[in-house]
């Protein structure tokens, strides 16, 4: 018994831990290992087993040390020699962990040096890896390495040839790794490149049923959201069916989820990305998604409340607002009471706004009166709306809430009673010094009813008070500019803080006096270089836009501010603003000052001043407008000077402007009416290039203005305004105010 036991003994390989090598690579003493292993495979002994240990030892030494990188194709070397050695495969079966860690650790490292480099050894690596292990992620790393080349044809073929090796051994009962799941995402971007976007989806929905859910939907959501909405906007609306059929096919697979809202997201950016017929979202909603009825209806109220404006510009109403979305919402309530929906979408929201936001719920009856709604089932709700704005303006004026209530229907006893309220918050603003707010307001109003005496009287006090306050004001307060400066030691001295603040003052009351924003401000590195140009002209004794370096006082920062200024000789500060504005002489028929002083568009200036100069800084700069969202109702208001209505008799000037956007004035007629007498007028030679376009005329024979009002009309006559011919008529009253 004892005998036969040691037979067997003998006939038992030896153990591996008694091999050298073995204990070295445990030891990390990685070039013995390898030194080793090399011995035994010279010496003819257990190969297979050296092969694979000189393997585990290259690698090891390459994850210690990644500059090594020749350290990875030795490691490849020693397993394709292992492979070599072990030709039936058994010693690879029964190694099968050892082999798998060395080529999982090998995939990671090639895919970094892909991403992040050095990747020179890649091209090499790669087809060797494949070859000894038939992975997938061989050809998913050939793939990414395509991408990263901009081959998207072989990228995408690489990707293929690694899903359909998950695919197949998946059918043959291989449940795939939850991280091989990156390999269906790559090809279903990579056909998504090629527009084979059903292809994508197909991809996709395989990978639904060979992966876990929480792995696979979260992704599968992700790609369906990205890929649509890309798609919509690049493609043509057949997209848009591809991808419904695949939310469907999703809603049928799993009931459970959320797929009315990505379904929603979709539809509603399908409406707003795409060149979609009216109606496209509600016609698609109701033949086919009518559960989906309240939720869309509500996202497009949210589109319509998000785009709404409202303005009175004036004296008229002005709005935009989604077209589309009241469209829509217009046509789902056709088809609500077929789906069960409760409350047709546009009268049920009209309820809730009334109670929740007055001012939407007034912009929302505009909106469907303006898209032909016949709303007289409203007429309960709108009784209670209007008393509602009604109560809250008689609470607290705010402009807001004038439009809102402008935008309802109203009869005689309402306007009364709008005007009323008007009346005495304009009051309230003037007297507490908001000249900006009121002016604009009461402008409007006359629009609206230009006979209205009590709108007149009031006009008349807004101008006296605005005139006392920023313009007769600062010059009473700053006799001269207390400049501190020396044109013989050629000095430019300074000006006090108090200088810029009144010149601002009195140029905004101008500006707004003429109806354009009066929210301009200086530079202060314009100041500097206009007060340079200042003392420049001041010494010199004439103006130049170009001062040559024989200018006295010639200096760089100078002559540029005397390039892009406004220049006045002879006086300086506000008086010098006033000259501009007057802006008369023979050399200034174009009154070129005036309209770069009173241009709606700009909002930076600068200026600079001695006791006889004063410049101006009017062109260029960064930045230098107002933003468009004021300035564009320019393109068709009309800026004048004298400007209509009510005008200090103190600034009348005899020549008179009218300007607007990019007008064509080369056909326009001028005529001017003193009560029914009309008053000769010299039209100048038209000169554009400074501000708005603008004519120009001439009166000489006005009548005393200095004691009492007097009213003209001017008729301006085919204004070409987008190539179309227009008339404007407008009254100008001379009010004298130093009495």
């Amino acid at each position: 018994m004892h005998t036969r036991l040691i037979a067997w003994c003998w006939l038992i390989p030896l153990s591996a831990g008694a091999q050298p090598f073995i204990a070295s690579y445990e030891h990390n003493d990685l070039e013995k290992c390898i030194q080793q292993c090399d011995k035994e495979i010279d010496k003819g002994g257990d190969k297979q087993l050296a092969y694979l240990y000189k393997s585990k030892a290259y690698h090891r030494k390459y994850s210690a040390d990644n500059s090594c990188l020749t350290c990875l194709t030795k490691s490849m070397n020693s397993l394709e020699m292992l492979a070599v050695k072990d030709a039936d495969g058994v010693f690879r079966q029964g190694r099968q962990a050892d082999t798998d860690s060395i080529l999982t650790d090998m995939r990671a490292e090639v895919r970094e040096a892909i991403l992040s480099g050095p990747s020179w050894f890649v091209d090499d690596l790669l087809p060797r890896m494949e070859k000894f292990s038939d992975h997938y992620y061989e050809k998913y790393l050939r793939g990414l390495q395509a991408t990263l080349d901009d081959d998207l044809y072989q990228a995408t073929k690489w990707y293929n040839e690694a899903a359909r090796q998950i695919y197949l051994e998946w059918k043959n009962g291989k449940q795939p790794a939850d991280e091989s799941l990156e390999v269906f995402s790559a090809l279903g971007d990579g056909l998504i490149d090629f527009n084979d976007h059903r292809s994508a989806i197909t991809v996709w929905q395989r990978a639904l049923k060979m992966y876990p859910r929480q792995e696979v939907l979260p992704a599968y959501e992700s790609f369906l959201n990205q890929a649509s909405h890309n798609s919509l906007v690049t493609q043509n609306d057949s997209m848009l069916d591809i991808y419904l059929q695949a939310y469907d096919s999703l809603a049928i697979a799993f009931p459970e989820l959320q797929v009315n809202d990505m379904l929603t997201g979709l539809l509603l950016y399908a409406d707003e990305y795409r060149d979609t017929p009216v109606n496209f979202i509600a016609g698609l909603v109701c033949a086919r998604y009518p559960a989906l009825m309240p939720v869309i209806s509500d996202s497009l109220m949210q589109h319509w409340e998000s785009s709404v404006a409202f303005t009175v510009v004036r004296g008229k109403l002005r709005s935009t607002w989604d077209q589309e979305a009241v469209e829509n919402i217009i046509q789902l309530s056709t088809c609500a009471g077929d789906a069960g929906f409760e409350g047709k979408p546009p009268a049920h929201r009209f309820h809730q706004l009334v109670s929740s936001d007055p001012v939407m719920a007034a912009y929302w009856y505009y909106c469907l009166t303006e898209h032909g709604q016949n709303l007289s089932e409203w007429n309960a709700d709108l009784s209670l709306l209007t008393g509602k704005l009604n109560d809250m303006l008689e609470e607290q004026f705010t402009p807001e809430l004038y439009t809102a209530r402008l935008a309802l229907p109203a009869d005689k006893k309402d306007e009364l009673e709008l005007l009323d309220i008007s009346l005495r918050m304009i009051k309230e603003q003037i007297d507490q010094g908001d000249f900006s707010g009121s002016g604009e307001w009461l402008r409007g109003e006359l629009s609206r009813d230009p006979e209205n005496e009590q709108l007149r009287a009031l006009y008349k006090y807004w101008v006296t008070q605005d005139y006392l306050l920023n313009l007769e004001a600062p010059q009473s307060r700053r006799s001269h500019l207390q400049w501190k400066g020396d044109p013989d030691k050629c000095d430019a001295g300074t000006l006090p803080e108090e200088a810029y603040t009144d010149f601002m003052q009195a140029m905004n009351y101008l500006r707004r006096l003429a109806g354009v924003p009066d929210s301009a401000v200086l530079l202060p590195e314009w100041n500097e270089k206009c007060q340079a140009a200042a003392l420049m002209m001041h010494a010199e004794g004439h103006l130049s836009h170009q001062p040559g370096s024989n200018f006295q006082c010639f200096s760089k920062e100078g002559q540029q501010a005397a390039g892009m200024s406004n220049l006045s000789l002879g006086y300086g500060g506000i008086p010098a603003l006033l000259g501009q504005v007057y802006d008369s002489g023979s050399s200034n028929g174009s009154v070129g000052h005036r309209r770069w002083v009173l241009t709606p568009y700009r909002r930076l200036y600068g200026m600079g001043s001695t006791d006889d100069a004063m410049v101006l800084w009017t062109l260029g700069g960064r930045d230098a407008n107002f933003d468009r969202n004021i300035t564009d109702q320019y393109t068709d208001r009309f800026v004048a000077w004298p400007p209509e209505w009510y005008f200090p008799a103190e600034l009348m000037p005899y020549r008179w402007s009218f300007s607007m956007g990019f007008a064509d004035f080369s056909s326009t007629t001028i005529r001017v009416f003193h009560g029914k007498k009309e008053i000769p007028v010299h039209v100048l030679p038209l000169e554009q290039g400074y501000g708005q376009n603008t004519i120009v005329w001439e009166i000489f024979d006005l009548p005393p203005l200095d004691m009492v009002e007097q009213s003209f009309r001017v008729e301006v006559r085919h204004v070409l305004v987008n190539s179309q011919p227009m008339d404007y008529t407008y009254e100008v009253i001379s009010l004298p105010i130093m009495e």
